[in-house]
């Protein structure tokens, strides 16, 4: 059976951080994701597709976890990993931002 919304959503806070698909974003994910707080590292190609999660992040103002080639997004992922500080303070960000913004 399919999760009720609430319960969905709640999963997302589980997650330190979500490592979006670069070929095909995580479009309802992704808003489910951001709304739980989880931080969302992107890389945004061609395709429509490959750029929505970049579009949510630039939405609620986080930027920095948009990159622009392969390395800069496993260096992303790699610092948010490590740096548990680094980690509450966007997890921070992201919380704060999500209803400040119109996502």
């Amino acid at each position: 059976p399919v999760a009720p919304k609430e319960e969905h959503v709640r999963r997302g806070q589980l997650a330190d951080v979500c490592l979006d698909t670069p070929l095909c974003n995580g479009h309802t994910t992704g808003v489910d994701v951001l709304w739980a707080g989880t931080p969302m590292v992107t890389l945004p190609l061609e395709s429509l597709a490959s750029r929505v999660a970049s579009s949510l992040l630039r939405c609620i103002g986080i930027p920095e976890l948009v990159a622009s080639t392969y390395d800069e997004y496993e260096n992303i992922a790699v610092q948010l990993g490590n740096d548990k500080d680094y980690l509450k303070q966007i997890r921070a960000k992201v919380w704060k931002r999500k209803t400040e913004s119109p996502l």
